[in-house]
């Protein structure tokens, strides 16, 4: 793959945002019981206690429902496989910049030049079946953070491998 300098979705090929269907059924299950519970669900007396209730569980199914479908209808997927990507991070401290050093070389082949005893981050996405993984070093600082590696593609095995190494810490 080719060189890319920051890791994001937008930049990387063969990942590109879909439509989440589970996400908007859900949202529209929700919806329509909001809908149901505000307009067809009956109560003896309106002022009663019971129908406030209703009125506020409608009305929390709604907004709900709507702060779904507007943020949770789409996700980012892996081309190849077609399985959602996700995306973590974890913060390396000065004691184990060696372990980390060690598992830059082992996947990337990356000769890794940590300026400083500040901890570093490391940011990756990978898929939800763990066939592909992508990551960088980067430094956090004051002003800007100081990327210390190109993204690094890996895929199958190594995919894996890596993961399971950055999930251990």
């Amino acid at each position: 793959m080719e060189t890319i300098a920051i890791l994001n979705p937008k930049t990387i090929p063969h990942i590109e945002r879909r439509a989440n269907i589970n996400a908007i059924i859900l949202s529209g299950l929700i919806l329509a019981a909001g809908i149901y519970l505000a307009f067809f669900v009956n109560v003896g007396v309106s002022t009663s206690n019971l129908n406030i209730a209703r009125l506020f569980g409608s009305w929390t199914l709604l907004i709900v429902g709507c702060v779904c479908l507007f943020t949770r209808s789409t996700h980012w997927v892996y081309t190849p496989s077609g399985k959602t990507i996700r995306k973590s991070s974890s913060t390396v401290f000065a004691n184990d910049f060696d372990d980390l050093r060690v598992t830059a070389k082992r996947f990337g082949g990356i000769t890794l030049n940590i300026p400083g005893p500040a901890a570093v981050e490391v940011e990756y996405i990978y898929t939800s079946d763990r066939t592909f993984a992508a990551y960088q070093i980067i430094q956090p600082g004051m002003l800007a953070d100081a990327m210390l590696t190109d993204v690094v593609f890996l895929e199958g095995d190594y995919a894996k491998k890596f993961i399971r190494t950055m999930k251990k810490r």
